[in-house]
């Protein structure tokens, strides 16, 4: 409904240029999100709500400029990381919060580096530069997959017996 430019969508709702996405609400630039509201230019994003930029992200809340998080709210700039809260520049992290390139903080040092620094053009570029040295020293497996069996490929969740697949 009320979606104009919008190509491969089932069951939307005020959506602009989605892509491949499903039930989703007030999206926009979005390439496969499914289930999700209030999110903008990210591939492949699943149940969430007010994301940005983001690459293979589920269940997340207020999560922007992230890779392969899963079930993470308000994170930014951040790389495979689960089940945490309020991150900034952080790879591989689980069960987490209050985190700044992987280095715990308290509650009022995140918040003061938040209201300090998000909005600045070159401090992004630093986090992400910073997060590019983090990766590069830290080990991750080579492909994500979730119970895949006997399956090879890249993002696969809950196959069994794939060859060569991706994205299943």
């Amino acid at each position: 409904m009320n979606s104009p430019w919008i190509n491969r969508e089932h069951d939307s709702k005020n959506c602009y240029l989605n892509f491949g996405g499903i039930q989703n609400e007030e999206c926009a630039y979005n390439t496969y999100a499914l289930y999700s509201k209030d999110v903008f230019d990210n591939h492949i994003i699943l149940k969430s709500e007010f994301c940005c930029e983001n690459f293979f992200c589920r269940n997340c809340y207020k999560t922007f400029f992230s890779q392969f998080c899963f079930n993470c709210q308000e994170v930014y700039f951040s790389f495979n990381c689960r089940n945490c809260f309020n991150l900034v520049g952080c790879v591989n992290l689980r069960n987490k919060s209050y985190h700044i390139f992987n280095n715990p903080v308290s509650r009022e040092e995140y918040k003061k580096f938040i209201e300090k620094n998000l909005l600045d053009q070159k401090t992004n570029q630093f986090i992400k530069e910073k997060l590019k040295e983090i990766k590069i020293s830290m080990s991750y497996k080579f492909a994500f997959s979730a119970n895949a069996v006997d399956c090879t490929g890249d993002f696969l969740e809950e196959s069994k017996n794939c060859k060569f697949c991706f994205y299943i």
